[in-house]
Formats: structure tokens, C-alpha cells, sequence
């Protein structure tokens, strides 16, 4: 956690108990911080793209091996996604996964388009789950295009993603540290499985 939400969650939480005594001006204090939140993560993008993605290479079914731990992915398993290249540099971007609790799979969809039409760079802006508008990006890709890391805006979301369910565990192991090493929290990494 940076600096920033660290101090975000401190007035958060302070802001919280002065609810209880001032609603209305609560309501306008919450208004400006939900506010300076964006600025903050708009204008700080902590991650470094790819400065350019073969789309054919990269195109295709990836499985999840790696990821942080993610609301709207919360109680999924067996996680695939897959990138369809569709014109106009827009990607279909379907993700698929067995969820836990209901014993059935989740398929979602979206249409993501580069998320900085001006740019080259390995980074795509979809909404996802019909109203969660975000940023991903690949932030590595191997030679073989075998392998990828991807990111959001910041280093709270992550996911390491393989061509195969059964990767070499060396290589992800090597990813780890990697991203370790580009300040991802891969401590709190969930390991998915594959059955």
C-alpha cells in the first residue's frame, strides 16, 4: 500500500466516525476525497507497459496462474482469458472461470480499445463486468509469447498468465520475482488451480 492510500484510508476511517455526529458535511468532505482518489490514481500510473504488442502473437487463450486477489474475481478458479483482435486496435476480451460456490462457469465479456489511442504502448481500457470501467496492461510478454504479466493502473491488481495450465514452475518463479522486484505485492498472490 503507497503512501497515498495509506493516508486516503486514514481519513476514510477517520471520516467515518465523524459521520455519526455531521452527515451533511460528511457527505461533502466523502464527495471531495472520492474526488482527489481519482486524481491521484489517474495521474499516477505505477506501472510501465509494454511499448508495443504483436497482436497476433499475443492473440488467444491465456490461463490465469497468478493473480492478486480481485473483487470481481473473488471465489473464481480455473480462470482463463482469452484476447480476440478485433479491427481498429480494439481487442473482445472474454474471461472464464468456474465459480466456487454456484459449481458452474462464469463467462464475461467485453470490448476494450487501446487506452491511449495516440500511443503504441501494451495497454487497453474495456468496462468490465458491464459497468467497471478500467485500465489493463501487459507489462511483460516472453520472446515466445508463452508467458505474460499484466496489470491495472497500479499495483494492486496483477495476474501472471501462461499458454498452458501446467507452466514450468521455474519460469513463474522467475515472474515472481521479477515482479517482486517492480514493487508488486506477490505475498498476497493466489496460486490458481487448474483440475
Amino acid at each position: 500500500m503507497t503512501a497515498t492510500h495509506a493516508m486516503l484510508r486514514k481519513a476514510i476511517q477517520h471520516m467515518s466516525r465523524i459521520l455519526r455526529r455531521h452527515f451533511s458535511t460528511t457527505v461533502a468532505v466523502a464527495t471531495l476525497l472520492i474526488g482527489v482518489s481519482g486524481c491521484v490514481q489517474s495521474t499516477n500510473l505505477s506501472v510501465d507497459p509494454l511499448p508495443a504488442l504483436n497482436a497476433k502473437r499475443f492473440a488467444g487463450t491465456w490461463h490465469q496462474i497468478v493473480r492478486l486477489n480481485h473483487p470481481l474475481e473473488g471465489g473464481l478458479s480455473r480462470e482463463t482469458v482469452t484476447f480476440l483482435p478485433l479491427p481498429l486496435d480494439r481487442w473482445q476480451v472474454i474471461r472464464r472461470g468456474w465459480r466456487n460456490e454456484a459449481g458452474a462457469w462464469e463467462v464475461r465479456s467485453t470490448e476494450t480499445r487501446p487506452a491511449d489511442p495516440k500511443s503504441s504502448r501494451a495497454s487497453l481500457r474495456g468496462k468490465f463486468d458491464g459497468w467497471f470501467r478500467s485500465n489493463i496492461h501487459i507489462i511483460w510478454v516472453d520472446p515466445n509469447y508463452q508467458y505474460a504479466m499484466v496489470s491495472g493502473d497500479n499495483r494492486d491488481q496483477f495476474w501472471i498468465l501462461s499458454r498452458t495450465p501446467n507452466p514450468d514452475p521455474r519460469v513463474i518463479e522467475s515472474m515472481l520475482q521479477e515482479a517482486s522486484s517492480k514493487g508488486f505485492p506477490v505475498h498476497q498472490a493466489l496460486f490458481l488451480q487448474f483440475e
